[in-house]
């Protein structure tokens, strides 16, 4: 917005405010400081001199402004602003907006290629702020710093001297800072910077030429008798030979204030003289420090003509007496004392940098990615991540969305960063775009939290699972059931892998646990060839496998201390699996993983307490996945379903560790888990991994995953990895520890560079919730009406005729509860078959005593028989008693043990 003010004389005056929110470290112009400092002023001149060419005489002004504001709770007192301020004069409104816009283009262009941040300010209420602003500065003491000024006695002139102003030496490729600096000591407090371009008139111009003139006649006089000029007629000589030289460079009114208290304005002023002259100067300087009137200076009421009206003051009313009192005034130099050159004025009317020593300045070290971006990572319909904060701003890149084709997450992804850094907003939205935007369903498994059933708010036919919680919305899995179209040969393999990467096995337990899925397949009915489709197959779960594995370690050759610690890795770790999860791991059923990649999905595991069985879960549906994938998916490499893995170090973060005898079970699963991870890019499914560590889930996950968004990283472990892994710089690496919520960089293949991006917050792409209820999860989800028989859990449940091919999950606890009972009060009492076999056939009493003893469980005939059919399975885990699996199919058939109707 600009602030257009009618002038008396019936001219217009234009205003335009910038603030300069950031400043470059050092090391993104130049790792070396020296060489930072000279290019930052050598950009500045270049300002300064673009600026001139494109201003008209005396009608143009450009104000750089440096101001401080309290603050508390800092080392320092202040936090400095910066503001650039542009003027333009004219007749025509319309004329003055123009030569603004080009004006702002070009700075804001010129400023953001050099690494500094801006932002114009185009509304009423920031403009309102900023005259606010202007209003807080105090300007109780205000000081101006001029040239100093003289008048020589000579006789070379009809008035009987000779004008000058004092030439000062300009400091070279020095920064800024210390003014920046002495301003946070100081709160509202402020130094004005202000030029209005202008040159020398044809009288300037002539008594410029005639003076020098005289002297070098002079001067050479001198030199015809021998002798030298003095001292003060050289200093003469070199005034005059710089204002001849001045007239080919650009020139400038100037106006350089400092307001504040009386107390500090000593300070702020020296500091602003200090950084105008070259520190080695010996003489003296040649600018002074005068104070203004108070009533000649009204920075909120007049800032948008403030310029011209200081230079007015400055030129016809604060001059020394000595001179421009004398009877014969030098009128034709009365500007001099307030006119500097490109050269003298670019020593200090610039924006430091960040050389480490700088304060109250926000830094900016991230560097801008120069590169050319290619097509795809603009293009309109990619799959889009987050506004490019680093690309090279020309116009065409300002504000870009940074995009991914999309079939390039065929080739994987990672998302890394600490707690509270946008990693869980950010995972949201992607899962979110995938669908509503490409139609590609997600499998999403979350080990900790529930943060990701709020997306069921944006996608009502979502599926949510919750493991552990049968209540709400039961999960079954049996590791055993192999995908369709899968062969017992292909699965196997990987279904050992699974296990190892949950459980740690030390040596000969890989083996053995290998040997007995074999031999539990070959008892069933699978042959090597066998699919879900063979009709000779019989289906069988965990607890079989326990059976089986059992059986072989009873079978074995080792003996003492190697078969405890056997039995105790395996069997101890398998039955707790079905004791402590049994509504999840004691099924021959399972949910079949093409239903889980149908329709968007999320797998909740954070009411598993178990950290194994919570991995192994993980382990099992990577497993499902991948192979599901590989058998019954083209690989024509389109992106047909995303796999995420939240919190991913619960499953790859586990082994990479040698045991006491040697073998690293669990690190050579890893690496297994990985291999088919790469192996599935060709089949168009994308793996995500996101966790809060990358050294958490491996050096190979990091650097075989191909789009890596990658958010605030604290320790050096963290960003060492991932800067290893994309060729990441210096400055994208120190960026890493500073970066913001929901800032992260962004790197995939066909990125050069990586480039900074602000995430999309969810929220604002959709109306979710942080927080739903199981209440609410339970009603929305409606998977189990159209799957109850997949909650018949045993292949025992088909004996109880009054289940009717459904499982009444509120039985089946009770059942659960009665038949520990049983186990407990009556299972070691009894010692031989028989014994256990008479039990089995006249335990009816016995379960209505317990039922009769806990009035909240009914007695029903499907209690009964649910009740002997879990106990007939804890017992035969606990004491085997001899029964074989004859005898165990004809308990099943006795007509006095399950009743019937």
């Amino acid at each position: 917005m600009d602030n257009i003010v009618t002038l008396g004389n019936g001219m217009f005056v234009g205003c335009r405010v910038a603030e300069v929110t950031a400043i470059p470290y050092f090391e993104l112009i130049n790792k070396n400081l020296e060489r930072a400092n000279e290019e930052n002023q050598l950009f500045f001149t270049q300002v300064l001199n673009s600026f001139h060419r494109k201003s008209r005489d005396g009608m143009s002004s450009l104000d750089l402004m440096f101001s401080s504001v309290e603050v508390n709770n800092q080392t320092y007192n202040a936090q400095l602003k910066m503001h650039l301020i542009l003027r333009q004069m004219g007749t025509s409104v319309s004329e003055i907006e123009m030569q603004l816009d080009a004006l702002e283009n070009s700075l804001k262009n010129d400023f953001t290629d050099k690494f500094f941040e801006m932002d114009f300010f185009h509304d009423k209420e920031e403009m309102l702020n900023f005259e606010e602003h202007l209003k807080q500065i105090n300007v109780s003491t205000v000081t101006s710093i001029a040239k100093k000024e003289d008048a020589t006695v000579s006789m070379l002139t009809q008035e009987g001297y000779i004008y000058h102003t004092y030439i000062p030496t300009p400091a070279e490729n020095c920064n800024t800072s210390a003014i920046t600096n002495v301003l946070t000591q100081y709160p509202q407090s402020a130094v004005l910077l202000q030029i209005i371009p202008t040159r020398y008139n044809q009288s300037e111009v002539m008594g410029i030429e005639q003076i020098s003139k005289l002297l070098q006649y002079y001067a050479a006089n001198m030199m015809r008798q021998m002798m030298r000029p003095d001292r003060i007629s050289q200093n003469l000589m070199q005034a005059y030979q710089t204002y001849l030289e001045e007239e080919k460079e650009s020139l400038f009114y100037f106006n350089f204030l400092v307001c504040s208290s009386k107390y500090c304005a000593f300070d702020i002023s020296n500091k602003l003289v200090d950084a105008l002259e070259d520190s080695s100067k010996i003489n003296g300087s040649s600018y002074e420090a005068v104070s203004l009137p108070l009533n000649h200076i009204d920075l909120a009421g007049l800032y948008p003509v403030l310029p011209w009206q200081i230079s007015n003051i400055l030129i016809f009313g604060e001059r020394n007496p000595v001179i421009w009192n004398l009877p014969r005034k030098p009128e034709i130099f009365i500007r001099f004392k307030q006119l500097i050159s490109t050269r003298e004025l670019r020593a200090v009317f610039k924006i430091p940098i960040d050389d480490g020593k700088t304060i109250g300045i926000a830094s900016k070290k991230v560097l801008i990615n120069r590169d050319k971006l290619n097509d795809s990572i603009i293009a309109p319909d990619n799959f889009k991540v987050g506004i490019i904060k680093n690309a090279a701003r020309n116009g065409f890149y300002d504000g870009a969305h940074a995009g991914i084709p999309l079939n390039q997450f065929t080739k994987h992804g990672l998302i890394v960063g600490m707690p509270g850094s946008g990693k869980t907003n950010f995972s949201l939205g992607l899962l979110l775009q995938f669908y509503q935007d490409f139609g590609i369903p997600f499998l999403a498994i979350e080990p900790t939290k529930t943060e990701y059933r709020s997306l069921i708010d944006a996608i009502p036919e979502m599926q949510i699972f919750t493991p552990g919680k049968n209540d709400v919305s039961p999960f079954v899995i049996n590791p055993f059931r192999p995908p369709k179209g899968v062969t017992v040969e292909s699965y196997t393999p990987s279904l050992a892998a699974a296990f190892k990467a949950s459980f740690s096995m030390p040596n000969p337990l890989p083996d053995i646990f290998l040997s007995a899925i074999n031999d539990c397949y070959t008892e069933y009915g699978w042959k090597k060839n066998s699919t879900l489709d063979d009709p000779d197959i019989e289906l069988f779960g965990m607890y079989e496998f326990i059976k089986v594995f059992k059986k072989n370690i009873e079978h074995s050759n080792y003996k003492g201390e190697t078969r405890a610690n056997i039995e105790s890795a395996g069997i101890v770790r398998l039955v707790s699996l079905i004791e402590q999860n049994s509504n999840i791991y004691d099924t021959v059923h399972t949910i079949p993983i093409e239903d889980l990649l149908r329709n968007p999905t999320v797998v909740e595991l954070n009411a598993i307490n178990n950290k194994e069985q919570k991995s192994l879960i993980m382990a099992l549906l990577l497993i499902l996945f991948c192979v599901y994938t590989k058998n019954n998916v083209s690989g024509d490499g389109k992106l047909k379903n995303i796999l995420l893995i939240d919190e991913a170090h619960v499953l790859l973060g586990k082994g990479r560790g040698i045991t006491v005898d040697g073998a690293d079970s669990q690190g050579s699963t890893v690496e297994t888990l990985e291999d088919l991870i790469k192996e599935i890019r060709a089949y168009g499914t994308g793996i995500i991994v996101a966790d809060q560590s990358p050294t958490s889930v491996g050096r190979e996950i990091v650097a075989n995953t191909d789009v890596k968004v990658i958010f605030k990283l604290i320790e050096k472990d963290n960003k060492d990895i991932v800067s290893m892994a994309t060729n990441m710089s210096d400055l994208n690496y120190e960026l890493l520890g500073r970066l913001g919520v929901g800032e992260a960089l962004l790197h995939y293949g066909k990125l050069d560079n990586h480039l900074q991006i602000n995430t999309y917050n969810v929220h604002e792409k959709a109306d979710i919730r942080d927080v739903i209820l199981d209440q609410e999860i339970k009603a929305a989800v409606h998977y189990w009406d159209n799957h109850k028989e997949l909650l018949m859990a045993h292949r025992e449940c088909s004996g109880n005729c009054f289940c009717e091919n459904e499982c009444d999950l509120t039985v089946r606890t009770n059942a659960d509860f009665v038949a520990t009972k049983l186990i407990n009060e009556k299972l070691y009492k009894l010692d031989t078959k028989e014994e256990f076999l008479k039990f089995l056939v006249t335990m009816n009493s016995d379960i209505k005593n317990i039922v009769d003893h806990f009035g909240t469980i009914t007695l029903t005939k499907k209690l009964v028989n649910c009740t002997k059919i879990k106990f007939l399975r804890k017992a035969m885990i606990k004491k085997d008693f001899g029964v074989s699996k004859e005898d165990y199919d004809r308990i099943l058939r006795h007509p006095n043990f399950l009743l019937q109707k």
